[in-house]
């Protein structure tokens, strides 16, 4: 609760030594810029939900290396 009666101090740019050119001007530069890496299609798997599972498990081990 002390938050709330605590006075708010609004400062200036004057105050904080500071002038509109330092705040606007760009602080970073893009050197590139480029489209990310084309993804692969996603895949249905068929059968059992016993055998997709074990095809899951298995695609995700050998193909991704997730688990």
């Amino acid at each position: 609760m002390k938050a709330k009666k605590k006075p708010f101090h609004a400062l200036d740019l004057q105050q904080l030594n500071l002038t509109e050119a330092t705040i606007i001007a760009p602080r970073t530069e893009r050197t590139s810029l480029s489209l990310p890496a084309a993804r692969k299609s996603g895949r249905i798997l068929k059968g059992t939900l016993m055998e997709q599972t074990a095809e899951l498990v298995q695609l995700l081990r050998s193909e991704d290396k997730v688990i």
